[in-house]
């Protein structure tokens, strides 16, 4: 009776030993796990959040649409400046036109008074030949021929004043063609550097959200992993759950020694078994590593059940 208690005494001691061991042990590689998933769940959230900052809060010279908007400014202040230069050089060509319009009826008044002109000396010359030395019509002729000059000069005059108009909007129209010209390539340069800004600024966002994904990928590559090594870790539940139906069944073959010693008599046996060897065999199992793998009809996210 005494050696079955001190029996069931080691074997009790042994189990409670053994189970309680692997329990710690199951625990804390569970926590260090879901600790580690924590921590990667964490820096991948931080590292998300900082990266989209670095890019909804990019400075104005290197944001996108910042970008965009300065072009669009631009393609407007350029179309204002156009519009001012093509109604300065309508304008000016329209005052060149009405100017050459007056400069050719001044020609045409101009060979109206050289016909006139011409007509007036033929007869002179006519009526000098006709009266001989008589000089009172020559005197009419040199006074209207005297007439007839002044209104020529008039005309030279306004001829003249008209030739430097033209020569002060002609240049004033060459002026403006130059400086369109110049405006022209301004913007083309404006245009092409801003082009230019919005291209890296598309590449940098686009290699940005690369990274992120890419890091995202990583990140969640390596929770799914250390959640499969914590499921793996709390496994160690069934083998716990086997010792002690193992433990609970010793002690009722235990249990029915004694009662049957009692009844009988005799000295209580001890149950089959060598505990050395049942004690080796259960640490062999306390040191078996079980892994989870993603085969389907392991527990996912979401599906983590707490014993």
């Amino acid at each position: 009776m005494e050696e079955c208690l001190r029996w069931l005494e080691e074997r009790v001691e042994t189990r409670i030993d053994d189970a309680t061991t692997r329990s710690e042990q199951g625990v804390l590689e569970a926590g260090s796990a879901v600790e580690a998933i924590l921590a990667e769940a964490r820096a991948h959230v931080n590292e998300t959040q900082a990266t989209l900052n670095d890019l909804t809060a990019a400075g104005s010279s290197d944001s996108v649409f910042e970008a965009v908007n300065d072009q669009a400014r631009c393609v407007s202040q350029y179309v204002q400046k156009l519009q001012t230069a093509t109604r300065d050089q309508a304008a000016a060509a329209s005052a060149a036109i009405a100017q050459v319009d007056e400069m050719h009826a001044l020609a045409h008044a101009m060979e109206q008074v050289a016909s006139e002109t011409r007509i007036v000396a033929i007869n002179a010359r006519i009526e000098a030949s006709r009266l001989g030395p008589q000089g009172k019509p020559m005197i009419i002729i040199a006074e209207e021929m005297s007439r007839l000059n002044q209104h020529v000069q008039s005309m030279n005059k306004a001829v003249e004043a008209l030739t430097n108009e033209l020569c002060v909007v002609l240049p004033r129209i060459e002026a403006l063609g130059l400086g369109m010209r110049a405006q022209a390539e301004e913007f083309e340069t404006t245009l092409t550097e801003g082009l230019g800004d919005v291209a890296r600024g598309a590449d940098a966002f686009r290699r940005g959200v690369e990274n992120v994904l890419a890091a995202g990928d990583r990140r969640l590559s390596s929770i799914l992993e250390k959640a499969y090594a914590a499921l793996s870790h709390l496994q160690f539940q069934d083998p716990v759950r086997q010792d002690l139906a193992l433990f609970e069944g010793e002690v009722r073959a235990v249990t029915d020694n004694i009662r049957e010693s009692v009844r009988t008599g005799e000295p209580c046996q001890k149950p089959p078994g060598d505990l050395a060897h049942r004690r080796r065999h259960n640490r062999g199992l306390a040191g078996e590593e079980h892994v989870v793998t993603d085969d389907g009809d392991t527990i996912t996210a979401g599906e983590v059940l707490l014993f």
